[in-house]
């Protein structure tokens, strides 16, 4: 949970079992909006910090990758990237690597990604391949080892990215980053650039900048 009062703010969490805490004149909360809206905070946010941490879409998406012996699309003229019609993209993250190897990655959005999440993982396996071997023939013939990544279903996430509604550009948007006492506010959610590493990067200094600039009680 955490805690504030006039004077300091307070983290209090499990570590190896045991309960520990850290206390502080100020507090840089990156934490999604996912995953802080079932943390206790006392005292509470205020009324609209609250409702954009309930309402705040977090957009759903599995990674599956698939490695190859070879990168046997290379042979076509093929780079290994592929945009879909079914809101996923096919990458091929490992494109500058040395060695034979090769990776095919499906990275999908949406529902399908939810119905991914329902899969046994063979099944998973075997739809993405699928998906896949419709750009990139030769697949299942050629594939090594497979691996898969939710982030909804990863606790520390619930959701790859946020993504603001039709109205809550103009009713979140001051307030997704808005300090609260003595709490500064983090992440790609409380950008400009929501769903990006430089979104990310760029309000952790604008966060840093705010406490700096924050006269000494």
């Amino acid at each position: 949970r955490i805690e504030q009062s006039k004077d300091s703010v307070r983290a209090i969490f499990q570590q190896h079992g045991t309960q520990e805490s850290v206390t502080a004149d100020a507090m840089i909360c990156t934490i999604p909006f996912s995953v802080l809206k079932a943390i206790e905070i006392n005292p509470g946010f205020t009324q609209l910090k609250q409702q954009a941490m309930r309402q705040l879409y977090y957009a759903p998406v599995v990674k599956v990758a698939l490695q190859t012996r070879s990168r046997y699309w290379r042979a076509e003229g093929l780079s290994g990237f592929a945009q879909l019609d079914t809101s996923a993209e096919i990458w091929s993250p490992g494109w500058d690597r040395q060695g034979t190897a090769g990776i095919l990655q499906l990275y999908q959005e949406g529902e399908r990604a939810l119905q991914l999440d329902r899969m046994p993982a063979s099944a998973r396996l075997q739809s993405a391949s699928e998906s896949i071997a419709r750009v990139f023939p030769g697949l299942n013939a050629d594939l090594d080892r497979s691996a898969s990544f939710s982030w909804q279903l990863n606790p520390w996430s619930r959701g790859a990215y946020s993504e603001l509604r039709p109205g809550q550009a103009y009713e979140f948007s001051r307030t997704l980053s808005s300090r609260e006492g003595r709490i500064h506010f983090a992440g790609e959610h409380t950008s400009a650039e929501p769903g990006w590493m430089h979104g990310a990067l760029a309000s952790g200094y604008r966060a840093a900048a705010e406490v700096n600039e924050t006269p000494a009680a």
